[in-house]
């Protein structure tokens, strides 16, 4: 959970900071945003799953690589 935390940063340094947490998450983990912060998630990384007060950034799993 991460609400009204980024708010403080700099733009640059929100991107780093979600970028960041983002590397650290298991597949299909969870980040919890205020909607003000969650306009910067790269959506290579994460699905954006809104609801009402909050918006959910769900880690996405990689892409497999099933060897033929």
């Amino acid at each position: 959970l991460c609400r009204n935390v980024l708010i403080y940063f700099p733009e640059h340094q929100i991107r780093a900071t979600i970028a960041d947490i983002g590397n650290r998450m298991a597949p299909k983990g969870t980040l919890v945003l205020s909607p003000q912060d969650c306009w910067c998630a790269d959506a290579s990384t994460f699905e954006t799953i809104f609801h009402p007060g909050v918006v959910l950034l769900q880690k996405r799993q990689p892409a497999s690589t099933t060897a033929v």
